[in-house]
């Protein structure tokens, strides 16, 4: 359950860091077009599909697992763009993919707590 949830939370947090993060002037042309093309609608909207999925799976553990679990993975995402983003120098590649790697771990040592 958290393999399959891990990627998802971490391809979420790709999509929330733009919504933080604005394109500069060191934001590589695929990067750039990546964060035009996501509305922030469209980056809270693909919040359902991660959210749902963990309080579904995890809803052996309780209401306060599920929701500390799915809370980790969302401020985990935004925190962890925001940190990457603000250490590369603005919205860049290696940034998007450190958010991604940061955000699943965060998700994996929240589902850790509560095993």
């Amino acid at each position: 359950r958290v393999l399959f949830l891990m990627p998802v939370w971490g391809g979420w947090s790709m999509l929330i860091t733009p919504q933080f993060c604005r394109p500069s002037a060191a934001t590589e042309p695929q990067t750039a077009a990546f964060a035009k093309g996501c509305s922030p609608l469209a980056a809270a909207a693909c919040l359902l599909p991660p959210l749902a999925a963990t309080i579904f799976y995890f809803q052996y553990l309780g209401l306060r697992a599920q929701i500390v679990i799915s809370a980790a993975g969302a401020l985990g995402a935004i925190l962890a763009g925001l940190t990457c983003c603000w250490r590369s120098g603005g919205l860049r590649r290696p940034a998007l993919l450190a958010a991604n790697v940061l955000t699943q771990i965060a998700f994996l040592l929240a589902c850790l707590a509560f095993r």
